[in-house]
């Protein structure tokens, strides 16, 4: 239980994450930075694919946790 609730904050904290310190800073960055050469294009992308990886997304993460809560096999080798 507390594995799987742990995977659940770090799932929510990766959101935080994504949309504080990179997603609102490239929506609020000029057009220029949409080039693939600026080092704000490549932190998107980087956090962006991270964000993805099962054991920090936090769909899955959530989905882990609610499966444990309901008494059901999480279905997931990682917990």
């Amino acid at each position: 239980m507390e594995r799987a609730r742990a995977r659940a904050y770090i799932g929510h904290v990766a959101s935080l994450f994504r949309a504080a310190c990179v997603n609102h800073p490239f929506e609020a960055s000029s057009a220029s930075h949409t080039l693939l050469a600026p080092d704000i294009q490549r932190y998107f992308r980087d956090i962006n694919v991270l964000h993805q990886h099962p054991a920090i997304q936090p769909n899955s993460c959530d989905e882990i946790y609610d499966r444990v809560l309901a008494g059901v096999d999480p279905n997931s080798e990682i917990v």
